[in-house]
Parts: C-alpha cells; sequence; structure tokens
C-alpha cells in the first residue's frame, strides 16, 4: 500500500470531494414521495427533477477538453465553483422551473468534476494499483448511500427537502479550500488536444461502442431508483420504512466496492467487468417482486454486479485512450447525462404505460443489450486492460 500512503493527503481530500457530489445525487431517491409533493408534480414525473441536472452534464466534454489542455485541477477547481453555486441556488429556489435551472449548474459541476477525478487520479497512481482506488472510491459512495436516506429523513423531518442543498453547498466551500493545495498533475497526455483530436476520438469505432455501453448501463440504475420508492409506497411502507429500505439496498453497493478493492487487480478489471453485467441481470430479474424482503434481497444482488460494473468503467476505459484520457473520459460523464436526460423525458411515459414493472423490463433490455456489445470488446482487450 506504499502508493497509497505516498498520495494519503491527496486521497483524503479528493474522496472528500467525492462524497459530498455523491450525496447531492443520492440524497433525493429515498424521499421521492416527499419531494413530489412539495414541488407539486405528478409522481410519474419524478425523473423529471433530474432533467436539469443532466442538461448541464452534457457540457462536461468542455471540461475534460481543457483538462488536457491546461490541467485537471484548474478544470475541476472550476468544476466545483460551479456545484457550490447551483447547490446554493437549488436550497433557494420558489418553483419547480427554478429548481431545473439551478440543478443545470449543479449537473454542470458535477459531471466536470467526476469525469476528471479519474483521469487526474490516473495520473499519480499507476494502473495496476488503480483497481483499488476505484474500489476505495465505491466504498465511499456506498457509504454515502448508506446514509443518505437517514440524512434526507431527518432533514425533511425538519426544514425543507431543499435544506439537503444548503449544508451540501456549505461543505463544498470548505473542501474547494483544500482542493486548491493538491499538486497539478504531471498529466500522460503528450498529445496536444485539438478539434481534429477530439472528433477522432468521438468517431473511433472501438470508443463508439464503449460510449453506447456507458449510456445501456445508465438505463437500469435510474429507472430503478426512481420508481422503487412509489412501488415500496404501493406496498404500505411509510417514509421511515422507504429510507430504511434505501440504506439496507446500500450493502450490495459496499459489496461492490469491497469486490473490486479486492478482486479486480488480483483476476482482472475486464474479467471482473463481464462477470458483474451477468450478476446485475440476475438480480433485475426479481426487482418487481411484491414481498418487499425478496426485492430487498435481489436489489442487493443487482447492485454488487451493477455498481462493480460503475466502479470500474471508468478506470478500464481511460487506459484505452492514454493521450486524451481526460477528454474521454468526459465524454463518457456526457453520454451518461445524456442517457439521464433522454430518460428524464421518456421513463415518465414508460410508467404510464406500463407502471414500474415496465421501467424494470425496459432497464433489463438495456443492460442485456450493453452486456453483448461489451463481451465483443472484452475479447479485443482482456490482455490489455485486464
Amino acid at each position: 500500500m506504499k502508493f497509497f500512503r505516498s498520495n494519503v493527503y491527496l486521497l483524503t481530500v479528493l474522496f472528500l470531494l467525492y462524497a459530498l457530489v455523491i450525496l447531492e445525487v443520492v440524497a433525493i431517491p429515498s424521499i421521492a414521495t416527499t419531494v413530489v409533493k412539495e414541488m407539486g408534480i405528478d409522481p410519474s414525473k419524478i425523473t423529471m427533477i433530474s432533467s436539469g441536472f443532466n442538461l448541464g452534464g452534457l457540457l462536461a466534454p468542455f471540461f475534460g477538453y481543457y483538462g488536457d489542455k491546461i490541467g485537471k485541477k484548474k478544470s475541476m477547481i472550476f468544476g466545483i465553483i460551479l456545484f457550490i453555486i447551483g447547490t446554493f441556488l437549488t436550497s433557494n429556489v420558489d418553483n419547480f422551473t427554478q429548481y431545473i435551472f439551478a440543478r443545470a449548474i449543479t449537473g454542470l459541476g458535477y459531471f466536470a468534476f467526476i469525469s476528471l477525478l479519474f483521469a487526474y487520479i490516473a495520473d499519480f497512481i499507476p494502473y495496476d494499483k488503480r483497481g483499488r482506488i476505484s474500489g476505495m472510491l465505491k466504498v465511499v459512495f456506498a457509504l454515502v448511500v448508506l446514509a443518505a436516506p437517514m440524512y434526507s429523513a431527518f432533514v425533511v423531518s425538519k426544514f425543507s427537502f431543499l435544506y439537503i442543498y444548503r449544508f451540501i453547498s456549505i461543505a463544498g466551500a470548505i473542501l474547494l479550500l483544500f482542493l486548491f493545495t493538491l499538486p497539478e498533475s504531471k498529466s500522460q497526455e503528450a498529445e496536444k488536444m485539438n478539434l481534429k483530436t477530439f472528433k477522432n476520438l468521438l468517431f473511433n469505432k472501438d470508443s463508439l461502442k464503449f460510449i453506447i455501453v456507458m449510456f445501456l448501463i445508465t438505463i437500469p440504475g435510474m429507472m430503478f431508483f426512481s420508481y422503487v420508492p412509489f412501488h415500496l409506497d404501493s406496498l404500505g411502507l411509510d417514509q421511515f420504512e422507504i429510507s430504511t429500505t434505501f440504506t439496507t439496498i446500500g450493502i450490495g453497493t459496499l459489496g461492490a466496492g469491497l469486490i473490486v478493492i479486492f478482486l479486480s487487480d488480483k483476476i482482472g478489471k475486464m474479467r471482473l467487468l463481464r462477470i458483474s453485467f451477468f450478476v446485475s441481470i440476475f438480480g433485475m430479474l426479481f426487482l418487481t417482486s411484491g414481498n418487499v424482503i425478496v426485492l430487498v434481497g435481489f436489489a442487493i444482488f443487482f447492485l454488487l454486479g451493477f455498481d462493480t460494473i460503475h466502479g470500474l468503467y471508468f478506470t478500464v476505459v481511460g487506459e484505452i485512450f492514454v493521450n486524451q484520457r481526460a477528454t474521454f473520459i468526459s465524454l463518457l460523464g456526457m453520454t451518461m447525462a445524456l442517457s439521464q436526460f433522454i430518460l428524464s423525458l421518456t421513463a415518465p411515459i414508460i410508467n404510464r404505460l406500463g407502471g414500474y414493472s415496465l421501467n424494470i423490463m425496459v432497464a433489463i433490455g438495456a443492460l442485456c443489450i450493453a452486456a453483448y456489445i461489451f463481451y465483443g470488446l472484452y475479447h479485443k482487450f482482456k490482455d490489455q486492460l485486464n
């Protein structure tokens, strides 16, 4: 663990910032029933609360492009500043339109930071050790997922749900000071970025396949977490019980982080990704159960696979296009945002047509197609990226 000890301050600051921006995302799903009441929107349109956030994420490649040109830390700082401004504005909105606009600013900062985070870390940590770091990030993610429902439930019991954002903006301003103290990365991106390079990267056959997989693997998480609160509500659970259920389901995310830490560098990152696709697909088959215990059990199983995929994907794919790592990872961030934005508009239609069950069926289909495409990529890159 010498590589970790030598970068302990850097990783601590980055992990805390990562936890904060993730909290902004995962704090809302468990209190979705409260949010729709306060905002006065139809429950089937719950995905609309993320529309502005994901729209902002469509500009993420701009930060990746300039991260490769002028330095990743500078671009991360600007991303966090936008995130702080966005969360502060969100905490003071008066209506749903203002909420969407404020979260668009937050989303731009979030996707800029997340995309550059993996590229920045890659400049300090060798690839054969990077799986452990990805696992640690996923454990941080899991701890936030486990704590967020209780945090959100506490805030809404005392204040409006908008106070969730106010506290996040204050914490962000404090952590920004520490981000300034980190070193600029000694970039491995020797090739100067220009629009022609960007275009070639975007239309490369392999990069397109990885982008399509990213688009597809974003669908299951949004379909499940956006609508399962209303499924649980229909089963008779109250707000506290729904929050507790979300915390319990988070065990799967924690398990995924531990799997990535201890197994990814041993059995191979690409091999572990392939296994995780099948695990997550199997877990999704029972997410429509009317039995809460069965649903929770298979949701944990689903997240073991699903969050292992997301825990490793940026790390693995970023190594293929080393000379444009920040740009390509930010393209994946944009793809994730685009997928979520399209879902924010289409998921309500799907829900009205077939309810929660149809949402999950669409998610399973997307994951199966992603697994098929990835299987071909696995055979091409397994020796290079394991």
